[in-house]
């Protein structure tokens, strides 16, 4: 007696949150009656974490929803006829990259966020640093307010620290050059006030917390926090001091003399210590993200939030 299994199985790209439902066959076969069987053939492999799978048979058709949302599929029929064994499994959907990625989308599309990036843009061919602290409202926008603006000294490239008397979301701010050159990244300053910040309790959600920086070297990056643990450990290490913090950076290959490219590769890799999560921007587009992680000492992996 042969039974042949049909598993519905949910596919989904690695560059796209769209899922695609498929039906996989597999052949079991035996023999049954008295004195006990036995049985042979194939059987179904679970899919991989990269979404890849093999199985014993072949597969069915296939339906595509481009919002990824496994509740709104609309299901193929099952090709299978007689003899068979359903399986529904779950869906394989990268959440930790699309939660990240909806935070930094939700982000861009306040208005608050906009009209302060506009100005902090401008603000890169200027001669100050100026910063926001933000708060998220109930609405899941970012509002940055005229009373939690700072703004530096003209021609110093930095903010004198100071710290919000209640939890903040969220900082942005520009970086400019004052003809000593300019850091295309984030500084050891930025991390030095970020671990600060998490020290003191004046995140108001770790899982929710944004960094943002724009610079003269046409650049704009972000930063989430996705691992306390590691915040915690290196931060108390190498970021609970500024001068500590500068040494760190400088000896991780992140100067004011360096290519953007490497400079960025260079930050990633000690952010990641710092388990922080890093995303190159676009100054001509809100809403473009991509995720940078370390691939090796010299490359990165990158994923786009919005393709």
């Amino acid at each position: 007696l042969c039974v042949e299994t049909w598993t519905l199985e949910y596919h989904s790209t690695p560059r796209d949150w769209s899922v695609t439902p498929v039906w996989v066959s597999s052949t079991t076969c035996g023999f049954v009656g008295g004195g006990g069987g036995s049985s042979s053939g194939d059987s179904p492999t679970s899919p991989g974490n990269d979404g890849g799978m093999t199985s014993g048979g072949g597969s069915g058709g296939g339906a595509n929803n481009d919002n990824g949302d496994p509740n709104e599929l609309e299901l193929p029929e099952n090709p299978c006829k007689e003899n068979c064994i359903e399986i529904v499994t779950v869906p394989v959907v990268d959440m930790g990259l699309k939660k990240e990625c909806e935070k930094l989308q939700s982000l861009a599309n306040s208005p608050s966020y906009q009209q302060r990036m506009t100005e902090l843009n401008n603000n890169t061919s200027g001669n100050t640093e100026i910063m926001y602290y933000g708060e998220n409202d109930v609405s899941g926008n970012t509002n940055y307010a005229s009373e939690d603006r700072n703004e530096g000294v003209p021609g110093e490239r930095e903010i004198r620290l100071y710290l919000p008397s209640t939890p903040k979301s969220s900082v942005i701010h520009n970086h400019f050059n004052n003809g000593k050159g300019a850091l295309s990244i984030f500084s050891a300053g930025d991390l030095y006030m970020l671990y600060k910040l998490y020290a003191n309790n004046l995140i108001a959600d770790v899982g929710e917390f944004t960094m943002v920086v724009t610079t003269p070297k046409n650049t704009l990056y972000a930063i989430t926090i996705t691992n306390e643990t590691d915040l915690m450990t290196f931060g108390s290490l190498f970021l609970s001091d500024l001068e500590v913090a500068e040494q760190a950076l400088f000896a991780a290959g992140v100067k004011e003399g360096y290519s953007n490219n490497l400079n960025e590769i260079n930050f990633v890799n000690i952010a990641e210590k710092a388990g922080l999560l890093v995303f190159r921007g676009d100054k001509g587009d809100n809403n473009s993200w991509i995720q940078l992680k370390s691939k090796n000492a010299t490359e990165l992996k990158e994923k786009t939030c919005n393709e």
